[in-house]
């Protein structure tokens, strides 16, 4: 697997108002809202690295099912509109191509640290505990994988990356 390192993330959204069924359809209007990344992780599921994370780091990764990046969003903006469309954008770092890209909801609570280089804190989450080191995703003995890609009530999808433009 080539790995993949984002140095900007932020999320397009196509929102249109939530209207009632007492209102008319014809004044729906749409309105692209770009929500920034308010914090994020990325964890790993190698031997080694499964205990620490990298909050602190200034980059994100993504590499398949071993190294995982976790984002989250400030959505306030979005209160009382309805989303038709999102865009995940992502500015590739290295020349090797983002050829799938799998988002996922996250049905646990998690907290982002400060560590780089896979460093273990205590009190932040890792791909073995929600909550290192004695907190576990969602039940005893369960990861990171227990709370993505439809367990814990999660959604999620898949989607061919477009190739990345000039810019990145």
């Amino acid at each position: 697997m080539r790995n993949c390192l984002a140095v900007g993330l932020s999320l397009i959204l196509l929102c249109s108002p939530a209207l009632s069924q007492e209102q008319d359809k014809k004044t729906n209007q749409t309105k692209t809202v770009k929500i920034p990344v308010t914090r994020d992780t990325w964890l790993s599921s190698a031997d080694k690295e499964r205990q620490g994370s990298n909050g602190g780091a200034t980059k994100l990764k993504f590499k398949s099912y071993q190294e995982m990046s976790v984002v989250d969003f400030d959505t306030k903006e979005l209160k009382g509109f309805v989303i038709e469309e999102a865009y995940l954008h992502l500015n590739v770092d290295q020349k090797f191509p983002l050829l799938t890209v799998t988002t996922s909801s996250l049905s646990a609570p998690w907290i982002e640290g400060d560590a780089t280089g896979y460093n273990v804190i205590e009190g932040v989450s890792s791909f073995d505990y929600r909550v290192h080191p004695d907190q576990p995703w969602s039940y005893p003995g369960s990861d990171f994988t227990s709370v993505v890609l439809g367990l814990g009530n999660s959604w999620w999808a898949s989607a061919d990356a477009t190739p990345r433009d000039a810019k990145g």
